[in-house]
């Protein structure tokens, strides 16, 4: 990634040219995103005071939103402000425990005028996907901020399968225990709960994002065009 070792920065140009910004090229992102049919992607991984003092100055974040990502585990969800619109999402990570089926990733998404912004805390495997396939072929990926967003949006939902997968496996295999043993130990209650308690975690993230891959696409592409 090309920029200082946080920060990545993509321009989506006519016809599908790719541009890579560099730590001294920044200044070029509001001339970018205000010629039509461009389109530039500003990633930061572990924002600091630098990179949100960058967000207020040069993307005129609201303040709100920019508290939110001083304060970690945010609830699902989509705040429009006046000319940006911010999402909040989670996506699946490996378990850095070994009792653990999975960790989740906290994502903060930004729209407006010609610019998407995504800001993380950890390694991103959606990011990273998307990021590739942006460079691969910009124009197949996105050509407006609302497609970019829903692509982050899609890639990341497509990471719960086969966690969805991994633990209706679990499942099945506890059955066969119990049902072999005829009765329930400390030994298999301990898996359950530990289970259960998983389960209660993925409801608790993933209720709130119901629909908001599909249902705001349409509403986030024309607030953002």
């Amino acid at each position: 990634m090309d920029t200082t070792p946080n920060r990545t920065c993509l321009a989506r140009l006519p016809g599908g040219e790719l541009q890579v910004l560099g730590p001294k090229d920044l200044h070029k992102i509001d001339v970018l995103r205000s010629k039509p049919e461009h389109l530039v992607w500003l990633d930061i991984a572990s924002p600091n005071a630098d990179d949100l003092a960058l967000l207020r100055d040069e993307f005129s974040v609201h303040p709100l939103a920019l508290e939110d990502l001083e304060k970690r585990r945010q609830r699902g969800k989509l705040d429009t402000y006046s000319e940006q619109q911010m999402i909040v999402t989670y996506e699946v990570l490996a378990p850095a425990e070994k009792d653990r089926s999975f960790d989740l990733g906290e994502l903060h998404l930004f729209a407006g005028t010609g610019y998407v912004i995504s800001v993380r805390w950890q390694a991103s495997p959606t990011i990273e996907e998307v990021e590739r396939r942006f460079r691969d072929r910009p124009d197949a990926v996105a050509r407006t901020p609302g497609s970019l967003i829903y692509a982050i949006l899609d890639a990341a939902v497509d990471g719960y399968f086969p966690l969805l997968d991994r633990i209706g496996d679990r499942i099945e295999a506890l059955e066969d225990e119990i049902l072999a043993a005829k009765q329930t130990g400390a030994g298999t209650l301990r898996p359950i709960l530990g289970m259960k308690r998983e389960l209660l975690e993925l409801r608790r993230t993933l209720a709130p994002q119901r629909g908001l891959p599909v249902a705001e696409r349409a509403r986030t592409q024309s607030a953002t065009r």
